[in-house]
């Protein structure tokens, strides 16, 4: 329902865009098309299926943990590629500090139990 009725906004709102942004031509190219079925297909359908997949070996809270953690990942390469982190505040890094502890409670807490099954 979400979907369609963002197909239907854009659809609306396109005429108004092409006034302010013209474009040479609308309809992609074949070559365009394959890439865009490929990109579809490697980025939305194997990534979902891997993520499916993964569901089996581990649960799902560590699975959200680590959905949430990419933009602490994009953070980390922005740090390191770019420099980025000259006007940050302290309260971001008490923030980071907060992200990274619970990273490490929850391994910590998945080797314990780990650690438990390969007892008994």
């Amino acid at each position: 329902m979400v979907l369609s009725g963002g197909w239907v906004v854009l659809t609306l709102l396109l005429p108004i865009y092409l006034c302010y942004f013209p474009s040479t031509h609308l309809i992609p190219s074949l070559s365009e098309t394959g890439w865009l079925v490929i990109l579809s297909w490697a980025c939305t359908i194997l990534a979902f299926g891997l993520s499916l997949q993964a569901l089996k070996h581990i649960s799902v809270f560590t699975q959200n943990l680590v959905l949430n953690l990419e933009p602490v990942y994009g953070i980390l390469l922005a740090f390191a590629i770019y420099h980025e982190n000259k006007n940050l505040s302290s309260g971001f890094y008490w923030g980071f500090a907060v992200i990274i502890s619970t990273v490490i409670i929850q391994m910590l807490r998945l080797l314990k139990k780990t650690s438990h099954c390969l007892e008994k």
